[in-house]
């Protein structure tokens, strides 16, 4: 896959997380960062900022994955 990183394109390796352990595990570190993220995929935070277990779970179930992408050395 090639991204454009910094205005310059780049080869990325991608790896894709489907399995419901990754998933659960990977949205609650990214919505715990970003809460805008978690707002656009219906995941709660509580007062603390930790999404709600049920909405991490619902969320997979909707079909949710994540992508991370590795850009290779220029």
């Amino acid at each position: 896959m090639t991204v454009l990183l910094q205005g310059v394109r780049r080869a990325a390796d991608v790896v894709v997380y489907s399995e419901r352990e990754d998933v659960v595990a990977l949205y609650r570190q990214i919505c715990r960062e970003n809460r805008q993220f978690a707002t656009l995929n219906e995941v709660r935070l509580d007062d603390r900022g930790e999404p709600d277990p049920s909405d991490l779970e619902q969320a997979w179930q909707d079909g949710a994955r994540v992508f991370r992408l590795t850009p290779r050395p220029a």
